[in-house]
């Protein structure tokens, strides 16, 4: 992992796009769990969402940032695993006019998780990344890719073992990875108005959340 801050200019696009990132697992890493169920607890979406009234609705970025803030466009969390690390972290487009504050959300909400959240969203969130895991193992090629990734990176585990992997999971251990990751450097990409650019806070600042 290597930290990455990058600003785009386009002065004819109204949105401003910010992605917040940092180090997440390897796809072979016991945090792996951790990381996936993180991204399941943030969630998110975009402000209108083909998928019918109410979807998403419990996820905490849809209920705190899409809900609140009208702004804002599309708010989802990202959780990508690779061989040797990770990126994980969240995605936002909103209207410039209030764009220099995306960052700040973004870093206020991680900093929420990482000291706790309800006992309800976390169980929601376990319960909702095992239907995930299990209704994708219904698919052939889903399942042909997992068999791949599973045989080149670490020993089978079957979907019961997954799921009591994640039945394991605390909130100590959503925190000590969350904040694991905040310590570290954050990635910043931002594409949108130049003035509106100038405005966001740079990773420097970010860190002190």
């Amino acid at each position: 992992y290597q930290r990455r801050v990058r600003a785009t200019a386009e002065s004819a696009t109204p949105v401003v796009h910010v992605a917040l990132g940092f180090e997440g697992a390897s796809v072979s890493s016991d945090d792996v769990y951790t990381a996936c169920l993180l991204q399941q607890l943030l969630g998110g979406g975009d402000a209108f969402s083909t998928g019918g009234p109410g979807k998403g609705m419990h996820s905490l970025l849809y209920r705190d940032v899409l809900a609140r803030h009208p702004m804002v466009e599309t708010c989802v969390a990202f959780n990508n695993c690779y061989a040797e690390t990770g990126l994980f972290g969240i995605f936002t487009s909103m209207n410039d006019a209030r764009a220099t504050d995306v960052a700040s959300m973004m870093a206020n909400m991680l900093v929420r998780v990482a000291r706790g959240v309800s006992d309800d969203h976390f169980r929601r969130a376990k319960n909702q990344l095992k239907g995930t895991v299990l209704m994708n193992l219904e698919s052939r090629i889903v399942l042909f890719e997992d068999l791949v990734r599973q045989t080149i990176h670490h020993p089978h585990n079957n979907a019961r073992d997954v799921c009591a992997r994640i039945d394991a999971l605390t909130q100590d251990d959503l925190s000590a990875f969350l904040r694991r990751a905040l310590l570290g450097r954050p990635s910043l990409l931002s594409f949108g108005a130049p003035d509106t650019l100038q405005n966001l806070p740079d990773c420097e600042q970010l860190q002190q959340y």
